[in-house]
């Protein structure tokens, strides 16, 4: 944790020698074990990441144990962020390296987050567990039809899970280094938006979830298999299952509060 929080300070980019370091800070114990075994990384040069898919950020590669890291996207997004930020708030050039920084973290996290739900997943062979249920859901209909899941890929519950997870992971890091408060803040919406970011509130009673929203399209899905009164509500937001109305106005009150707290400082 204080490798990253120096990084961020002293203004200095991640580097390939931070990233076992890096995982060191995710998790530990014997989760570390299987990662530090199943984990190597690779940066852009690959040329596999760019015939896959350019827009990656980044990607795991289960049978080969490894994750690339797109660096070039990375920077991209980064830069895109600065410069949103900048049209609104008087910010200073140095902080295009917090950003990279920030970017570069949560797709190392990202993606070690799927190997986690991988690990998981074997773990939960001896009993039906409902993320036992999810994962395989995800893996097989992105097996059945490599094209839909790709162009949905967003709506799956084990991606979902990885970006609400990761961003709110990455925030609380940041949330240790000097970056100013209002920076800070920014990074935290980031991660109510990315909570709501799939769900559509039709009206006052209604609210349209991930999973309802893949099922319109494919068809396939008994839905009723997906309700788990048992999942907490952000559980079931960082699945993208089904929300109440109340429940989809609590966090997007907290999204606003801080959008209108922090606009004019």
């Amino acid at each position: 944790m204080n490798l990253l929080i120096d990084k961020f300070d002293s203004k200095n980019l991640i580097n390939k020698d931070d990233v076992l370091k890096i995982i060191s800070t995710y998790v530990d114990g014997n989760d570390l074990d299987y990662l530090l075994k199943n984990v190597h990384f690779y940066s852009d040069t690959s040329d596999e990441i760019i015939s896959l898919d350019n827009s990656c950020l980044g990607y795991y590669n289960a049978t080969k144990k490894y994750i690339i890291l797109n660096d070039d996207k990375i920077k991209k997004m980064a830069y895109q962020f600065y410069y949103r930020l900048k049209k609104i708030w008087n910010i200073n050039d140095y902080y295009q390296t917090y950003f990279i920084n920030f970017y570069c973290l949560y797709t190392i996290y990202h993606e070690l987050t799927h190997v986690l739900q991988r690990l998981k997943y074997y773990d939960s062979f001896h009993n039906n567990s409902f993320f036992r249920y999810l994962y395989e859901f995800d893996s097989q209909l992105q097996k059945a039809n490599q094209l839909f899941y790709n162009k949905n890929h967003d709506l799956f519950p084990m991606e979902i899970d990885a970006n609400n997870n990761v961003l709110l992971k990455a925030y609380d890091i940041m949330n240790n280094t000097s970056l100013p408060k209002r920076e800070k803040q920014i990074l935290y919406l980031n991660y109510l938006s990315s909570l709501l970011l799939y769900y559509k509130k039709v009206n006052r009673k209604s609210v349209i979830s991930p999973i309802e929203i893949l099922n319109n399209q494919i068809k396939i899905i008994d839905l009723s298999l997906f309700k788990n009164e048992k999942l907490s509500k952000i559980d079931r937001l960082n699945y993208g299952l089904f929300i109440s109305p109340h429940e989809f106005n609590d966090i997007n009150k907290e999204k606003m509060h801080i959008i209108f707290k922090y606009k004019y400082k």
